[in-house]
């Protein structure tokens, strides 16, 4: 996280997914991720990795894996070289050295992209970072009744916001990015028309 008093409010907003061997950051392997920029110019980035020393796999994410799998077979690199790749990426597609990461359940996501860092042998406080996460926007309209609970997913707050991806794209890092890229310009444009003042359920 960035250690300077100001954060510039002009920083590129990114969404981020990352696809992995499992839930638990401390067992489990980032294999892809993408980042996907808010505002229009930079095309995607999206990074596999080789997944020849993953040592622990969920079934659901193995599952999810063999779908995929010619991709990480064809384009897998290592850790260094998706951790720079990812540097090169907010450095010179983005031209900035500060981001803001928006993802849905962000925390997840940058468990494993710090986990990618110290896999690399490098920090990921080298990359100057605040967060927005969409599950906490959603939890926001939620309590003030303009949405149900099954919106909180993030399945659910693309059904409610009509957000839709080609049938390729889904359960794919570039293509859950890009669902939570059109889900955060949805609720910022329901946020502009709306009456902002809370009155939270009791």
């Amino acid at each position: 996280m960035s250690t300077k008093s100001c954060f510039p409010v002009d920083a590129p907003i990114v969404a981020p997914d990352t696809k992995t061997s499992g839930l638990d950051p401390f067992k489990h392997s980032l294999i892809s991720f993408a980042l996907v920029p808010v505002a229009s110019g930079p095309t995607p980035l999206v990074q596999y990795l080789s997944t020849g020393i993953v040592a622990h796999w969920d079934p659901w994410a193995y599952d999810n894996f063999r779908k995929d799998s010619d991709n990480y077979t064809m384009r897998g690199v290592s850790v260094a070289t998706a951790y720079k790749a990812m540097q090169y990426y907010i450095a010179e597609e983005l031209k900035t050295d500060e981001i803001v990461i928006v993802g849905h359940n962000v925390w997840l996501d940058m468990a494993f992209m710090k986990q990618l860092a110290h896999r690399a042998n490098r920090s990921f406080a080298e990359i100057h970072y605040r967060s927005v996460d969409t599950f906490v926007l959603m939890y926001d309209l939620y309590m003030r009744d303009y949405t149900g609970p099954k919106s909180l997913s993030l399945s659910g707050a693309c059904k409610h916001f009509n957000v839709e991806l080609p049938e390729a794209d889904k359960d794919t890092a570039l293509g859950d990015a890009t669902a939570v890229m059109q889900l955060y310009k949805k609720i910022a444009e329901h946020n502009n028309h709306m009456d902002l003042k809370y009155e939270f359920r009791r």
